[in-house]
């Protein structure tokens, strides 16, 4: 039985290399290894992007994504990102991290990728933070949900976070990390 060679494309905000990064750079490694064709779309240029190259994946860096909240920097990550998923029509595009997570899902909608997963950590909105806050944060996750196909939430809390809110309750997949 052949085994349909799949591009694969990660997301992420930050390249630093805290649990998500980690989760991201095990995933792109399997991938590859398994004989997909893969790539990781990031901001800045830590130590997850030296991690990355030096097993040769491919890297796209995206210098103006970072985790503050800048209007002109959200618009020109966000173009970069539809550019970079429309020219190379990748098969699937995994995106972690709330900000990722939501520019990366609207430009691959977009984009016209097939395949749109999230994986959520954890959720901004349960940080403390003043009631509007988390009422705005609550609204983009919700958004970041339905423009993704699947929504991998790590824990059974993460999930239950959010599942209450309309039209995401089949989109949502409980798979804890290390597994």
């Amino acid at each position: 039985m052949a085994i349909l060679r799949m591009k694969i494309y990660y997301g992420i905000t930050k390249s630093n290399f805290g649990g998500a990064q980690r989760y991201v750079f095990d995933l792109a490694r399997e991938t590859r290894a398994r004989g997909h064709e893969v790539a990781v779309i990031c901001g800045g240029r830590g130590v997850l992007v030296d991690k990355l190259r030096e097993e040769n994946i491919n890297v796209i860096n995206l210098p103006r994504m970072e985790r503050e909240i800048s209007i002109i920097d959200e618009f020109r990550s966000f173009h970069s990102i539809f550019r970079t998923l429309y020219e190379e029509r990748p098969d699937v595009f995994h995106t972690n991290s709330s900000k990722m997570g939501g520019i990366g899902s609207l430009a691959a909608r977009l984009a016209g990728v097939k395949k749109i997963i999230f994986t959520a950590h954890g959720w901004e909105f349960n940080a403390p933070r003043p009631r509007l806050a988390k009422l705005v944060m609550k609204f983009f996750a919700w958004l970041t949900i339905l423009f993704s196909h699947k929504t991998i939430c790590v824990s059974e809390k993460t999930g239950r976070d959010i599942s209450g809110l309309p039209f995401i309750k089949n989109k949502l997949v409980t798979i804890h990390n290390g597994i």
